[in-house]
């Protein structure tokens, strides 16, 4: 009988101390991974090494990344949703949202977009859908910008009138998303809000037309050859090579002859290049 009971008790025991030891065990990682975290707030250096160690541990990190989602200091919520995009787990969809929709920083609100595409599972596009009639003016604007990273044409026609809006960040943020989605009347809207006096929205504005590659986009990237700030005009003479529409040819090669910056001639002669290959010896 005792032998029996004996047996009986030394199990009990030996899982009684797997119990504790996985308990400590995970206290330890906790402790290990609240210490990280508060590691973000750190120096370069300090921050890279526990944002890697966060993101080895994988989904046992996101308890905490999530909270942390909330901080005060933008640095460390750009580090904790950064770490969240390379776990790539959809149990961060609610709280990467969230920082996508409405964080202060445009820093973290951007690297929240980002992160919202890298843990999507599906979801995204339509929780973000819903928010392009929100009452809240920054949360409608944001959506449709993150939908444009999406490919999604839902938020067009809030990104066109951006365009015009008196925000420069905000033109800026249209003319760069309406490169990801556009229609039919996208090229002309761009073509017009080329006369904007801020030179970041010019610039812009050349590499979204290059991506939409219409009659209308070639005319204004023409144009753009001749603009004031070099940033433009490389910009143009790049994307009417992404273009490859022969009738701007002419345009490039008048420009090549006047241009006095290096770095817009070896572009314009990259496009000339891609526009009129040079012919094969045989």
């Amino acid at each position: 009988m005792f032998p029996r009971y004996s047996s009986i008790l030394i199990n009990f025991f030996l899982i009684l101390c797997l119990f504790l030891c996985g308990c400590d065990s995970k206290s330890s990682q906790n402790d290990r991974i609240a210490q990280l975290v508060e590691q973000l707030n750190g120096e370069y250096e300090e921050r890279r090494s526990a944002s890697k160690a966060l993101v080895k541990l994988g989904e046992a990190s996101l308890p905490a990344l999530i909270e942390a989602t909330q901080a005060e200091d933008s640095m460390v919520r750009w580090e904790v949703v950064n770490a969240l995009g390379y776990i790539r787990s959809p149990k961060a969809i609610p709280a990467v949202l969230e920082r996508a929709l409405m964080d202060e920083d445009v820093h973290t609100r951007w690297r929240s977009i980002w992160a919202l595409g890298r843990v999507d599972d599906g979801s995204a596009q339509s929780l973000l859908q819903k928010y392009l009639t929100d009452d809240n003016p920054q949360r409608q604007w944001n959506a449709a910008v993150a939908l444009s990273t999406l490919g999604s044409k839902d938020g067009l026609s809030i990104l066109h009138q951006g365009l015009k809006n008196g925000d420069s960040w905000v033109r800026w943020e249209a003319a760069n998303a309406l490169g990801r989605t556009y229609d039919e009347q996208t090229a002309a809207l761009l073509a017009s809000a080329y006369e904007d006096s801020d030179t970041s929205i010019r610039q812009e504005i050349a590499l979204s037309l290059g991506r939409i590659g219409s009659p209308e986009a070639v005319r204004t990237l023409v144009k753009a050859l001749d603009d004031e700030e070099r940033e433009v005009r490389w910009r143009a003479a790049m994307s009417l090579g992404r273009i490859g529409d022969k009738s701007a040819a002419s345009a490039l090669r008048a420009r090549r002859e006047s241009e006095t910056d290096e770095f817009v001639i070896e572009h314009i002669e990259k496009s000339l290049k891609k526009i009129n290959p040079p012919q094969s010896e045989n």
